[in-house]
């Protein structure tokens, strides 16, 4: 069994607050530059399933980067395209996904994404 078939059998939780609260937040201070960024790929505070969706997606098709364990938790890595999504100058979005599972449970929580490669933030 390969490690993206391991992450892929997991259910995928991705908390909407995350997402409206701090990834498409003009107002979070840590989270306004992401926020530009993903709304620059057409995401929006108002559609943030869409956003969960694409996450959810780039985590099952794209390999695994890293992953870390301990015996509480596993976080795993993502890194890859982010779908047919391009930057604001044309180029394909390459992404970095991270995810948390608590040891015993069959959840993979969405912690963070943002842009690797060529078209960073």
């Amino acid at each position: 069994m390969t490690e993206q078939v391991e992450l892929a059998a997991f259910e995928m939780k991705v908390d909407p607050e995350k997402l409206i609260g701090y990834l498409l937040s003009d107002s979070h201070p840590l989270g306004q530059r992401k926020a530009r960024y993903f709304r620059a790929l057409g995401f929006r505070a108002e559609t943030p399933l869409e956003l969960e969706e694409a996450f959810v997606v780039h985590a099952r098709e794209n390999p695994l980067a890293s992953r870390e364990e301990t015996q509480f938790w596993s976080n795993y890595v993502v890194d890859g395209p982010f779908r047919d999504r391009r930057s604001p100058s044309g180029e394909p979005v390459e992404l970095r996904s991270v995810w948390f599972v608590e040891t015993g449970t069959s959840v993979a929580r969405f912690v963070t994404a943002y842009p690797i490669g060529r078209g960073r933030l």
